[in-house]
This record gives C-alpha cells, sequence and structure tokens, in this order.
C-alpha cells in the first residue's frame, strides 16, 4: 500500500505544469488565450504525454519579466506581437540576443491586432468621413503609447505619432488637441467607454473606418522549456488542420468582426516594416464586404 502511495505521488510530480502569462492583455484576449493554451496542452497530450495548465496574472515590470522567463520561472509562455527581431516585450536587438525566448511559429490571432479603430474628438468625427485615400489619411496625426510596436508601423507609412509616456495619458492628449484620433484593435476600442462613462460626452469611435497592418501575435516560450514550444506548435498545427481553430476564434470574435465587417466600411492598408512576412498573411483577411484602401 505505501509502495503504491509512494509512486502515485511520483507519477503526479512528474506531470510538468506550465504557466501561461496572461496579465497585461487586453480584456477580449484574456478568455480566448485562455481557452486556446488550455487546449493546446490538452491536444499535445496524445503525442507528449500528460501535462498540466497554469495561469500567472501578476504583473511585472518588463525586466522582471524578461529575467523570469529566461530563467523558467514562474512564467513558462506568454504571448505577443512579433515583427521582424522585436516582440511584445519590447525589445531592442541586442537584448533579443541576450534574451532568447522561443518563438512558435504558429500565429494565432489571425492579425487581429492589426485592426484597429479611431477614437477622435466628438465634434471632429466627421472630419474623417471624406478621406479616401492614404495620402489623404496621412493627415491626421495619431497619438500611441511610448514604445508600442504600432509606434513604428505608422512611421514607416509617413504618419505622424505623438507617444504618450502612459496609455491613461492618451485621452486628455486627444482632448487637448496633441494630436487628431487614438488607434486601438477592435477587440480593445470599446473598453475606454465603458471604463469611463463621461468619455462617452467627450469622445467617438469614428463609423466606418478601419485601419489595418499586418500584426501577428504569436506565443514565446521560456529558452528552458523547448519541448514546450514544441508541443504547442504541434498543437497550433493539429487545431488549424481540422478547423477547430477556426471554430474557437470565431466564438469569441467574430461577432465583434461582422459589427464592423459592412458594405460602408473603408479599410486603409498599412505596409509592415517587416519584409519576412508573405503577402497572404499581409492583407485583411477577416473582412469580406468592406473596401479595401491601399
Amino acid at each position: 500500500m505505501l509502495v503504491l502511495v509512494v509512486s502515485t505521488f511520483a507519477y503526479a510530480e512528474s506531470i510538468p505544469r506550465y504557466n501561461f502569462h496572461r496579465a497585461g492583455l487586453g480584456e477580449g484576449r484574456v478568455p480566448y488565450e485562455t481557452a486556446l493554451a488550455t487546449r493546446l496542452i490538452e491536444i499535445s497530450q496524445s503525442k507528449f504525454g500528460p501535462a498540466k495548465i497554469g495561469f500567472e496574472d501578476t504583473i511585472f515590470n518588463a525586466h522582471r519579466t524578461r529575467k523570469l522567463i529566461e530563467k523558467g520561472r514562474m512564467i513558462h509562455f506568454f504571448s505577443g506581437g512579433f515583427l521582424g527581431r522585436t516582440n511584445a516585450l519590447t525589445l531592442t536587438e541586442a537584448e533579443s540576443i541576450k534574451f532568447p525566448p522561443i518563438l512558435v511559429s504558429e500565429p494565432i490571432l489571425n492579425n487581429l491586432l492589426g485592426y484597429r479603430r479611431l477614437i477622435v474628438r466628438l465634434e471632429e468625427e466627421g472630419r474623417f468621413w471624406s478621406v479616401n485615400s492614404l495620402d489623404e489619411f496621412r493627415r491626421f496625426k495619431v497619438g500611441q503609447g511610448f514604445a508600442w510596436t504600432d509606434v513604428g508601423i505608422f512611421k514607416f507609412n509617413g504618419i505622424d505619432v505623438v507617444e504618450a509616456e502612459e496609455y491613461q495619458y492618451l485621452f486628455p492628449m486627444l482632448s487637448r488637441k496633441r494630436f487628431d484620433y487614438i488607434s486601438l484593435g477592435v477587440g480593445e476600442v470599446d473598453h475606454p467607454f465603458s471604463a469611463n462613462p463621461e468619455f462617452k460626452n467627450k469622445f467617438s469611435v469614428v463609423e466606418d473606418i478601419v485601419i489595418f497592418y499586418p500584426f501577428p501575435v504569436h506565443f514565446f516560450v521560456t529558452p528552458t522549456m523547448p519541448e514546450l514550444a514544441d508541443r504547442l506548435e504541434y498543437a497550433l498545427k493539429q487545431m488549424k488542420a481540422t478547423g477547430e481553430f477556426d471554430v474557437l476564434f470565431s466564438k469569441y470574435f467574430g461577432g465583434k468582426i461582422s459589427q464592423i465587417d459592412r458594405n460602408t466600411t473603408k479599410v486603409f492598408v498599412l505596409k509592415s516594416p517587416d519584409g519576412t512576412l508573405s503577402p497572404e498573411k499581409s492583407q485583411p483577411n477577416l473582412f469580406k464586404r468592406a473596401t479595401i484602401i491601399r
């Protein structure tokens, strides 16, 4: 009996537990990426053996996050945008060499973060309705958070950018006319208004205008656990091959996309500074009815 108890305990202890760091994700992404990460670990067990998933919701500063992932402590994988050599932790190329998280090559968000809507001053929404070309769009100045990946994309496309040190500073700066609009993802743009009801008297989301640029999001894995990267890669390919990935994505985001993919919607497509992206991965493929403007 004692041998059986000890053996069972040893077996339980040998099952790996992988912690997904979901702190700091937008409210729309948390339930989706939680469900996706959970399902991937489940699928991976058929090839790689038993495993458990855990979740780390503590917000650490960038330096602390790098150290935890580098050592494989508390955080074992996370998600973030990937453009060339930069990722969600806004690492410089030199830092990337010192801190090499493993990139899982299959993207997980269908470029959703690249679909951006515009928050403007309430009385000035009409200024944007008549815009029909990228040259006309470049007249407007965008406000973004400091060192957001988007900043480089806007600048690459000839759009003037004003950076705020903190996200919450963007809205007072918009009120003071430091710039013309704030660009947020389609899954993020409603949150400022629900969190700050008074914003409805000051700002609005421009109807029927969307900015798109390729913005693939991937999982990144601590370099101490290459087997986890293999698990995620394998399971993602399985989900995409069977269609299960598309079903899950549509469950969480299909309604939001259909609300803005209308015949009257204009999508302004910006170019990515990452020349390695294939043409197929650089198109606003989630939209079927909108007018695409390049």
